[in-house]
């Protein structure tokens, strides 16, 4: 088009991908062909439609302007970088950069990359990843020896798109090759997708098929010990040690062998290794402890703080381990303080990953240190709020995100926990719609250091647990669908009966007002955290 007399060209740029360079460019050129054909007005019209269904698909907001504002440029990022029928987001994603790492990396950071969209309420965004495991699911099963192929699939540590990247136990000659639980500690992101929509037709035909292969990558190696238990060999314990026993693969193995029960159990299948799996679950060796708390594995106590903390998948974000019992939370306590003994030599996931240990045991100040830890050191974070270690990349903001999360809404122990780890100083926090476990909906305000009221909207109609540590009654303030029923139980949660598609508003006695959720008020000097910014995001409802 022309315009006084100057000529204005529009560039329509797309990136292809595929199995060949020639199907790659075939969809980049069915990409920008559409574009053009739609035009620009269009696209813009589109584009402003989808961002605007976007933001309000959930809301936070609390009184600490950086950590809020530095949350909400996560959820753009995210945004900005994954479309449902898109590639899987690597470490760069779309902001393209030199990078010591041009590969998807499976023994961390894909799983940090994904880990805030299920409690953000945007599952849409995680097909990404899942529908990418599902297309190459072939590729899965290649990448173990042909002799277990009808029964195994894994994934190395690092791959391209294609998820090619074969690992054999019986013949790795490297660290990297030792790597078993990369695939495991991917598929716990894909069950949690499941769990947060309870569509059982996900688990039945997508999330289920690939577990049991996963897992069963690990039965082909056990071995049975002079005690009697079944023992792993020694595999690698990302970035720590190659062990047997090793911590991180027990507990991957531990929660797949208890998913995949529950699994073929809720959809009444005759699968005919239960009972394999039953007695695996019931004499697998138990995670290997010393006085410091979780070892390595078998013979590898804990030696000096590292950045990665695959030796404590237990208890996060697998929540094998959990804080109700004295117990464990003592072994939680422990090996947390012994992991942190030299944060020196910590880099920014390990405070992210940290923050969200403490915020599962309600230390929501401890919590909150660990964040500004991550965010007060120029070595890790970019004022565009990237981080950088040897290069940029961009899961470690992303998992920042999910443990900011973690001060409001967790979903262990068959229960909902609302406000469970917020610090001390924040008076007044509220969030709508983050989702949970069993496909819920809630919402809360807290006002004047007290949770004034909590919403739940139960989209699949799954047994309701709730724990609101500063309540000792909750009543019913509103409804939709059948009035629901509210006891409380031996362990102090409140047992709510809500049926599909029903909601109730629950609040600590019937008189308490109830405070919409809104932006809580911010300084004007308080409003511009970060140099990108021209107004803080928590001024605004987005």
């Amino acid at each position: 088009m022309r315009t006084k007399g100057a000529q204005v060209r529009t560039f329509y740029v797309s990136i292809g991908q595929g199995p060949t360079d020639r199907e790659a460019l075939a969809e980049a050129r069915a990409a920008t062909s559409e574009a053009a054909r739609l035009g620009v007005a269009r696209l813009t019209a589109a584009h402003r439609k989808w961002w605007h269904a976007y933001y309000p698909a959930s809301f936070l907001t609390f009184p600490y302007a950086r950590l809020e504002a530095y949350y909400w440029i996560q959820i753009y990022k995210l945004g900005s970088a994954m479309r449902p029928d898109g590639p899987i987001l690597d470490l760069n994603g779309p902001w393209f950069s030199a990078t010591p790492w041009p590969a998807i990396w499976w023994n961390l950071n894909i799983q940090l990359t994904y880990s805030p969209l299920f409690r953000a309420n945007r599952l849409d965004l995680a097909e990404s990843l899942f529908r990418n495991l599902d297309r190459n699911r072939q590729a899965l099963i290649d990448n173990v020896p042909e002799r277990l192929r009808g029964e195994a699939a894994a994934i190395g540590r690092s791959s391209g798109p294609d998820l090619v990247r074969p690992v054999d136990l019986a013949t790795a000659q490297s660290d990297a090759a030792h790597e078993l639980g990369d695939l495991p500690w991917t598929m716990y992101y894909y069950w949690l997708d499941y769990r947060y929509q309870m569509d059982d037709r996900i688990l039945r035909e997508r999330v289920y098929p690939l577990l049991k292969l996963a897992i069963g990558n690990y039965l082909a190696y056990l071995e049975r010990g002079d005690d009697g238990r079944w023992h792993l060999p020694p595999t690698h314990s990302p970035e720590l040690a190659t062990v047997p026993d090793a911590n991180y693969d027990l507990a991957l193995l531990k929660w797949g062998l208890e998913t995949l029960i529950a699994g073929a159990e809720r959809l009444r299948l005759d699968e005919p290794l239960l009972p394999r799996w039953r007695d695996v679950l019931a004499n697998l060796a138990p995670l290997p402890t010393d006085s410091a708390g979780l070892m390595v594995g078998r013979g590898r106590p804990w030696q000096q703080s590292h950045r990665h903390y695959s030796h404590l998948l237990a208890i996060y974000p697998l929540r094998l381990i959990t804080p109700d019992r004295p117990d464990q939370r003592a072994l939680i306590e422990t090996s947390l303080a012994t992991w942190e003994r030299d944060i020196s030599l910590f880099r920014g996931y390990s405070f992210t990953g940290g923050a969200a240990m403490h915020a599962m045991l309600g230390h929501g100040d401890v919590a909150l240190t660990r964040l500004n830890q991550y965010l007060d050191a120029p070595r890790y974070m970019e004022p565009n709020t990237f981080y950088a270690e040897a290069g940029p990349v961009i899961e470690t903001p992303l998992s920042a995100a999910a443990s900011i999360q973690e001060l409001f809404l967790q979903d262990w122990g068959g229960a909902l926990r609302v406000f469970p780890a917020v610090p001390g100083q924040w008076s007044e926090a509220a969030f709508d719609r983050l989702r949970a476990d069993g496909a819920f909906l809630v919402s809360a305000v807290r006002r004047n250091g007290r949770t004034s009221w909590v919403r739940i909207e139960s989209l699949a109609g799954e047994p309701c647990r709730l724990v609101v540590a500063d309540w000792d009654t909750a009543v019913v303030r509103a409804h939709t669908g059948p009035a629901p029923r509210v006891k409380r139980d031996s362990a102090g949660a409140f047992v709510i009966d809500l049926r599909r598609d029903a909601s109730v508003v629950l609040a600590p006695d019937v008189a308490s007002p109830l405070p919409d959720v809104r932006p809580i008020a911010l300084p004007p000097a308080a409003r511009n955290p970060f140099p990108i910014l021209k107004d803080g995001l928590g001024a605004a409802q987005p």
